[in-house]
């Protein structure tokens, strides 16, 4: 493995028409790109389980119940399906709070929903990935009731960065250009980031304004970003994200 992608969701439709997935695992191989995939509800979390099942080499599997269905969701069966998996998981996530999308009546549930899986994460020494769209204060000053590894999804939040790096989590940057992610890179501890894409999102839009599917191969993009700004060389990125992988979701590079 040489390149890292820390959050995508390839069981999106966007990726179900017939061989797409096929085409998508087979340039990740190309690439050398290993990616955690993740569930947001309890019906993506079972797709996550099986396509790690079908795609070991290439995939690790996260679960989570997320803010998008924090309040329609069982959280007792939620949290059972983690009991039950927890061997088969590298992360909890996709998880955390959101107040973009939705008011603050909805918060009180919403931390709940988040709390419960910190807890969890703790117990079983698996690291969080935390959506924080929003909602970065609100998270920051949640998470230090709970120990363990926490980190910063899709964050491009270059006011909150020192805050968050402070709290001890890491950040992992996505596939969208901006300012933002240079001042973030130029301004963390290269041991302190990850690399992710979102997948199917954040990616390019054409020439029409449409955006582009996103997949995870498409993660050395970031390398390339930070190797620039530090004027460091890609392989010395490489290795450095790798070791932060193997701290944070707890597994080894196989080469």
């Amino acid at each position: 493995m040489h390149f890292l992608d820390a959050h995508c969701h390839l069981d999106h439709a966007e990726f179900q028409a017939p061989g797409i997935l096929d085409l998508i695992i087979e340039r990740m191989r190309q690439a050398q790109t290993t990616a955690v995939t993740h569930g947001t509800d309890a019906q993506s979390n079972r797709n996550q389980l099986a396509l790690v099942k079908k795609y070991p080499d290439a995939l690790k599997a996260a679960c989570g119940l997320d803010p998008f269905h924090a309040t329609t969701e069982s959280l007792e069966k939620h949290m059972q399906f983690l009991e039950t998996h927890k061997a088969h998981l590298t992360a909890i996530g996709e998880i955390g709070l959101d107040l973009h999308y939705f008011g603050p009546e909805t918060l009180p549930r919403q931390k709940e929903v988040f709390e419960a899986q910190l807890a969890f994460a703790e117990k079983t020494k698996l690291a969080c990935v935390i959506h924080t769209r929003k909602a970065v204060d609100e998270v920051l000053s949640t998470l230090p009731s709970y120990h363990g590894v926490h980190v910063l999804h899709f964050f491009l939040e270059k006011k909150h960065a020192a805050k968050a790096l402070d709290a001890g989590c890491y950040l992992s940057l996505p596939t969208v250009r901006s300012k933002d992610r240079t001042a973030i890179i130029k301004n963390s501890p290269l041991d302190r980031l990850l690399t992710e894409t979102d997948s199917p999102y954040g990616w390019d839009k054409d020439e029409f304004g449409k955006p582009q599917l996103n997949e995870p191969s498409n993660v050395r993009e970031v390398y390339a970003h930070i190797a620039q700004t530090l004027d460091k060389d890609l392989k010395d990125v490489q290795d450095q994200i790798l070791k932060n992988a193997e701290k944070v979701f707890q597994w080894k590079n196989d080469e």
